[in-house]
């Protein structure tokens, strides 16, 4: 991560002061789908509108190289490409809360965020 601060940003920054923000975001990441699989323990409601759509967003994949030494430049080893998201939302009727949820997963995944 240092490293691509550098390369983006022009920044210099330890390794040691990056690691705690990624643990923390990892940690945020990994929580929310426990959180969603988890069945309150209450009454539910007569009525749920949910709604579910996809859209298109690019991502980067980058390559391994062949060659380890740090000469090699990793930009030329990206290949872009383009993944749906699969956005979904439920909420009761007359209620304006919405739960959302998302995955770059299969079908099954996109109704089981609902």
């Amino acid at each position: 991560m240092p490293q691509k601060l550098k390369e983006h940003y022009g920044i210099d920054v330890s390794a040691s002061t990056c690691w705690p923000i990624v643990l923390r975001h990892a940690g945020a990441i990994d929580g929310r789908p426990q959180a969603v699989a988890r069945i309150p323990e209450r009454d539910g409601v007569a009525q749920l509108i949910g709604e579910i759509d996809g859209s298109m967003i690019p991502v980067v994949e980058t390559a391994e190289p062949n060659d380890q030494s740090p000469a090699v430049d990793r930009r030329k080893t990206r290949q872009v490409g383009w993944k749906e998201a699969r956005l979904s939302l439920v909420h009761e009727p007359g209620s304006a809360t919405p739960v959302f949820g998302a995955t770059v997963g299969a079908c099954e995944e996109a109704g089981a965020t609902l």
